[in-house]
């Protein structure tokens, strides 16, 4: 009977102790669900390394077992196991502390002597040490391995003695095409230096020639004209008919010679004249007589007065010769 009784406090202890842990588990489950930090946001850019935060819970300790004196066995009503909530963003466990219940007093069987039952004292509920910050230990940030130094100065002599190879090449190019068009153009100025100096050649030739044949022409036309001067100062013979009058003198019977002449006499005096380039009668001579002295005298000094249109010979004015009759009639 005894044995029973010492037994059940001792479970009684257990199952709230129990109890209690369990409680205390779950809070501290809550606690730190809720200090868990929120993740922070990733930025679209750059690639943030991972924090992993390692919390290590602080171990409960185990309360003291007190043994107390024999009671009435209480059976504590079946804890519910508080849930961990799946959610990153529990809503806050309020701390629920337990009332502890009545416990039922089972009556002792009579005893010829019962002794008075103490009070069991009830243990203050032990307070929850102050949660310790959980160290958060920082993943250390993964550097990139550094890029391996490359030695650029072979690259940078390739790439410098291309750049002077091309412009070499460029400036030797400029060279080429600039000397090419010194020799066009200087074979340009030689070709119309020779063209000008033909055309000056010829030109000049070409004047030597009409210089001469100017000059031949005017000899000619000096010798022609020499000639013609000659040939018409050479008198020309004409017939009466190619002579004409310019002016011609009154040829009348002077008076004296009437006196001696019967009424219808007729007569004829045959002058030769010479007539120059201007028609002028130079000369009068008498080329037949009449058979009157007087008339022929008369008639010759007479015709001297007149004066011609000139004679000519290839469109030439020429001196010319010609005999002319003339007529004479006594009324």
């Amino acid at each position: 009977m005894n044995n029973k009784t010492s037994s059940s406090p001792v479970k009684v202890n257990t199952a709230t102790i129990i109890a209690v842990l369990a409680l205390h588990m779950g809070v501290a489950a809550a606690l730190v669900a809720l200090d868990m930090p929120k993740p922070m946001p990733k930025k679209p850019e750059i690639e943030k390394p991972i924090e992993i935060e390692l919390l290590t819970l602080a171990e409960q300790p185990e309360p003291e077992v007190v043994e107390v004196a024999p009671q009435p066995v209480v059976t504590p009503p079946p804890q519910q196991p508080v849930s961990k909530p799946e959610s990153p963003k529990p809503a806050p466990v309020k701390k629920v502390e337990p009332k502890p219940e009545p416990a039922k007093v089972t009556k002792p069987e009579p005893k010829p002597e019962p002794k008075p039952v103490e009070k069991i004292k009830t243990q203050p509920e032990p307070k929850p040490e102050p949660k310790p910050e959980p160290k958060i230990e920082k993943t250390p940030i993964v550097k990139p391995d550094p890029k391996p130094v490359i030695d650029n100065t072979e690259q940078q002599r390739l790439i410098d003695k291309a750049a002077t190879e091309r412009a070499a090449a460029e400036k030797a190019a400029a060279e080429r095409a600039a000397a090419e068009r010194a020799a066009a153009e200087k074979a340009a100025a030689e070709k119309a230096a020779a063209e000008r100096a033909a055309a000056e050649r010829a030109a000049a030739e070409k004047a030597a020639a009409e210089k001469a044949a100017a000059e031949r022409a005017a000899a000619e036309r000096a010798a022609a004209e020499k000639a013609a001067a000659a040939a018409s100062n050479t008198p020309q013979n004409f017939s009466a008919n190619q002579a004409s009058w310019r002016s011609k003198p009154n040829f009348s019977i002077p008076p004296a010679v009437v006196r001696r002449l019967n009424p219808g006499d007729r007569l004829r005096v045959m002058v030769r004249l010479t007539v120059d380039k201007s028609g002028t009668v130079t000369s009068a001579t008498l080329a037949k007589s009449s058979g009157n002295t007087a008339l022929d005298n008369y008639t010759v000094n007479t015709a001297k007065k007149g004066k011609f249109n000139p004679f000519t010979k290839g469109g030439q004015p020429v001196v010319g010769v010609v005999t002319l009759p003339i007529d004479y009639q006594v009324n």
